[in-house]
């Protein structure tokens, strides 16, 4: 009678923690005896995910009618991706490349004719960081990985020229093909609608982007 009522205490002890994920009302989780508790929550699943990804691309700055200015880019990306597919980014890259603008004018004399307009184009080298925080969402299938993003894309550069995009909205597509659970590979696409200059006349600005590297899920 005491071996019974020894092993019914026992089952009455570990059954709740073993079923509990078909009698709570907010969600499930696993049993303490199950593979650990340390990455299932109550509201099911792991809170989220983490992604870096070291790029390289190419960016274009134009602002139109004026100038332009071309780069290569090598930086770090940053993504953090919720259970319900709610995506946050943070990227920071050093730009590297050649920009050429447009400088107009009047010289003015003191004999007729008393002014002459000019133009003439100039540029060289210019060096700086661009940076991104986006908001957006991602969708995986399989293996493959979908995200959509806007925010803020700013960008300053300095040499021979200057380059400034002080803000703008972008938006950047992404996808992603990942080898195993850890490691994979992307490529994405950033457009950015805003003020800025390449030079020294400042307006309208658009700068596009393309950027592949390895991804690494931490």
């Amino acid at each position: 009678m005491k071996k019974l009522c020894a092993v019914s205490a026992m089952l009455l002890f570990v059954l709740p923690f073993c079923f509990a994920q078909n009698f709570l009302p907010k969600g499930t989780y696993r049993s303490p005896f199950e593979n650990g508790m340390s990455a299932i929550s109550k509201g099911g699943g792991i809170r989220g995910q983490r992604f870096l990804t070291p790029i390289i691309g190419y960016e274009n700055y134009v602002v139109p009618g004026n100038s332009n200015a071309n780069a290569a880019l090598l930086g770090l990306d940053f993504m953090y991706r919720r259970n319900s597919g709610f995506t946050v980014w943070f990227n920071n890259a050093l730009i590297l490349g050649n920009a050429s603008y447009i400088t107009r004018g009047y010289e003015y004399f003191s004999y007729p004719p008393f002014h002459r307009y000019y133009s003439y184009k100039s540029g060289g080298f210019v060096s700086g960081w661009a940076g991104e925080f986006l908001l957006g969402y991602s969708k995986t299938a399989r293996n493959h990985q979908f995200d959509f993003g806007a925010g803020l894309q700013t960008a300053f550069g300095f040499g021979d020229a200057l380059l400034a995009e002080f803000a703008a909205l972008a938006f950047r597509f992404d996808y992603a093909c990942f080898f195993n659970g850890k490691v994979g590979i992307t490529a994405c696409i950033t457009d950015g609608l805003g003020y800025g200059m390449v030079g020294n006349s400042p307006g309208f600005i658009n700068a596009f982007s393309i950027k592949l590297g390895p991804v690494f899920k931490l």
